[in-house]
């Protein structure tokens, strides 16, 4: 899921891209103070905040700065690391063909297979388990877009702005 925000300054591209760089620890800097950690490449900014934990599920922001008449505007998405989310389709993938496998040979054999009855318990706790931790972790991070989004607005000057129709 990726959520979709714009973002107006007066400022210029070089300049917003300056601050940024001035204002973001790098991803392998691990006892930096900057509140955010990321990357800076061209016009594209790609940041999270920084945690005192692990959360691959921690929310991202992918950014491109263009320029525009009179400043620039920022095109903002948010969400998951892409990595996390295939992983984790390939997780629930893996989890859901197991059970329904093992589901075909318990009605295959009348449902007298012990073995099978052991394989559908760890298939669904491979899903409870996928589930339960994507929940958590997703919660852990509830309100960090707005923290993002929060963070670039007082960094560039900007306000948001309604998304621009395609």
């Amino acid at each position: 899921m990726t959520n979709l925000t714009e973002l107006a300054t007066r400022l210029s591209p070089d300049e917003c891209v300056r601050r940024l760089r001035e204002n973001v620890d790098g991803w392998w800097k691990l006892f930096g103070t900057k509140r955010v950690i990321g990357r800076v490449s061209g016009t594209r900014f790609t940041g999270r905040l920084r945690i005192s934990y692990r959360n691959s599920f921690q929310t991202c922001v992918r950014a491109d700065i263009h320029g525009e008449a009179g400043g620039t505007f920022i095109v903002c998405r948010f969400g998951m690391y892409r990595f996390v989310i295939a992983f984790m389709a390939v997780w629930f993938a893996v989890a859901t063909a197991g059970f329904c496998g093992v589901l075909l040979v318990l009605l295959h054999q009348g449902g007298r297979g012990g073995d099978a009855w052991s394989g559908l318990a760890v298939m669904t706790v491979m899903l409870g388990f996928g589930a339960g931790l994507v929940l958590f972790c997703r919660w852990l991070a509830r309100d960090e877009q707005a923290i993002l989004t929060r963070f670039l607005c007082d960094l560039l000057q900007a306000h948001e702005r309604p998304p621009t129709p395609l």
